[in-house]
Protein backbone atom coordinates (compact mmCIF):
# COMPACT_ATOMS: atom_id res chain seq x y z
CA UNK A 1 0.00 0.00 0.00
CA UNK A 2 2.74 2.74 0.74
CA UNK A 3 3.87 2.09 -2.98
CA UNK A 4 0.62 3.35 -4.25
CA UNK A 5 0.89 5.84 -1.74
CA UNK A 6 4.29 7.20 -2.76
CA UNK A 7 3.22 7.33 -6.90
CA UNK A 8 0.07 9.30 -5.69
CA UNK A 9 2.34 11.19 -3.61
CA UNK A 10 4.70 12.05 -6.36
CA UNK A 11 2.15 12.54 -9.22
CA UNK A 12 0.34 15.34 -6.63
CA UNK A 13 3.80 17.18 -6.15
CA UNK A 14 4.34 16.89 -9.66
CA UNK A 15 0.49 18.49 -10.61
CA UNK A 16 1.85 21.20 -7.35
CA UNK A 17 4.86 22.09 -9.74
CA UNK A 18 3.06 22.18 -12.68
CA UNK A 19 0.43 24.20 -11.37
CA UNK A 20 2.88 26.56 -10.05
CA UNK A 21 4.31 27.28 -12.84
CA UNK A 22 0.98 27.76 -14.45
CA UNK A 23 0.09 30.36 -12.20
CA UNK A 24 3.33 32.23 -12.28
CA UNK A 25 3.10 32.46 -16.27
CA UNK A 26 -0.55 33.74 -15.86
CA UNK A 27 0.78 36.52 -12.92
CA UNK A 28 3.05 37.45 -15.60
CA UNK A 29 0.99 37.59 -18.66
CA UNK A 30 -1.59 39.44 -16.36
CA UNK A 31 1.45 41.89 -15.63
CA UNK A 32 2.44 42.31 -19.10
CA UNK A 33 -1.66 43.20 -20.16
CA UNK A 34 -1.73 45.78 -17.06
CA UNK A 35 1.42 47.29 -18.12
CA UNK A 36 0.37 47.16 -21.82
CA UNK A 37 -3.33 48.21 -21.54
CA UNK A 38 -4.26 49.78 -17.95
CA UNK A 39 -4.64 53.09 -18.35
CA UNK A 40 -6.87 52.46 -21.26
CA UNK A 41 -8.82 50.09 -18.86
CA UNK A 42 -9.08 52.73 -16.13
CA UNK A 43 -9.74 55.80 -18.26
CA UNK A 44 -12.97 53.54 -19.66
CA UNK A 45 -13.94 52.74 -16.14
CA UNK A 46 -13.66 56.04 -15.02
CA UNK A 47 -15.53 57.32 -17.66
CA UNK A 48 -18.08 55.14 -17.34
CA UNK A 49 -18.26 55.51 -13.12
CA UNK A 50 -18.54 59.27 -14.56
CA UNK A 51 -21.70 59.27 -17.00
CA UNK A 52 -23.28 57.00 -14.12
CA UNK A 53 -22.67 59.38 -11.94
CA UNK A 54 -24.20 62.26 -14.25
CA UNK A 55 -27.64 60.69 -15.31
CA UNK A 56 -27.92 59.56 -11.82
CA UNK A 57 -27.47 63.26 -10.20
CA UNK A 58 -24.67 62.10 -8.54
CA UNK A 59 -26.82 59.55 -6.09
CA UNK A 60 -24.32 56.69 -7.21
CA UNK A 61 -20.81 58.83 -6.51
CA UNK A 62 -19.83 56.79 -3.37
CA UNK A 63 -20.04 53.77 -5.24
CA UNK A 64 -18.52 55.14 -8.53
CA UNK A 65 -16.05 56.24 -6.50
CA UNK A 66 -15.09 52.87 -4.61
CA UNK A 67 -15.21 51.35 -8.74
CA UNK A 68 -12.61 53.76 -9.63
CA UNK A 69 -10.32 53.21 -6.83
CA UNK A 70 -10.66 49.66 -6.83
CA UNK A 71 -10.03 49.47 -10.76
CA UNK A 72 -7.06 51.57 -10.24
CA UNK A 73 -5.34 49.20 -7.05
CA UNK A 74 -6.15 46.20 -8.77
CA UNK A 75 -4.04 47.57 -12.25
CA UNK A 76 -1.70 48.78 -9.92
CA UNK A 77 -1.35 45.47 -8.23
CA UNK A 78 -1.13 43.52 -11.29
CA UNK A 79 1.75 46.16 -12.69
CA UNK A 80 4.00 45.31 -9.57
CA UNK A 81 2.73 41.03 -10.17
CA UNK A 82 1.44 41.03 -6.78
CA UNK A 83 -2.38 39.82 -5.74
CA UNK A 84 -5.27 41.54 -4.62
CA UNK A 85 -7.43 40.02 -1.79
Amino acid sequence: MSEIFQKAQALVDQAADRLSDLSDQATAAAGDLAEQHGDTVVDAVTKAADFVDDKTGGKSASVSSVVKDTTSDIIDALKKGTSQQ
